[in-house]
Formats: C-alpha cells, sequence, structure tokens
C-alpha cells in the first residue's frame, strides 16, 4: 500500500473519485440522497482540481461529510452492503490524501 500512496498523483486520486461518483450513480438512489452525495464528491473533485495543495484538507472534509451521509441511509435508503462498499472507497481516497 505504501508504494500506491507514493506513486499516486492528483490525477489518480480524481480519477478515483469520479470512480466512486459512478458507483453512486449505479445505486439508483433517490434523487435527495443522490444529489447529495453527488455534491459532496464534486466538491472534493473540485478541491483536487485546484492548484493550492492545501486543498487536500477540503477534499478530505467533503469525503466524511459524504460517508456520514451514507451512515445515515445505510439499511434505510442504501442497502448496508452497498453503503460498505462505498464507504470503504471513499476512506480508500482519505487515506490517499492522508497520506497514510
Amino acid at each position: 500500500m505504501d508504494n500506491l500512496i507514493i506513486s499516486t498523483t492528483v490525477q489518480d486520486e480524481i480519477d478515483l473519485l469520479l470512480s466512486l461518483t459512478q458507483t453512486v450513480m449505479e445505486l439508483n438512489l433517490r434523487g435527495g440522497i443522490a444529489n447529495s452525495l453527488d455534491a459532496k464528491l464534486a466538491v472534493a473533485v473540485k478541491a483536487l482540481e485546484d492548484v493550492n495543495e492545501n486543498n487536500d484538507v477540503a477534499a478530505i472534509n467533503s469525503l466524511e461529510a459524504f460517508i456520514n451521509v451514507v451512515q445515515a441511509q445505510s439499511g434505510n435508503q442504501i442497502p448496508e452492503a452497498d453503503a460498505d462498499a462505498v464507504i470503504a472507497e471513499a476512506l480508500d481516497i482519505i487515506a490517499l490524501l492522508s497520506g497514510s
């Protein structure tokens, strides 16, 4: 995992976020929940596209907000297995961004 973290570029992280966005779209969630999750992921992508390297923190905060919404809807509007999968993806991206 350390080699992956070292070799990961911002574009790789953006690609992972876009993949996560696609996964969320494929869940066919109700409009309000889908829009909320999509907005949080879009903010994270926008933060990473900015030239300011300090915006990684903003991307992490947005991903944590994404995770909070998914956890709140797990077993309700989002099936538990799907919630667990997208949370795991988000946590992987956070780990890459934080360098841990």
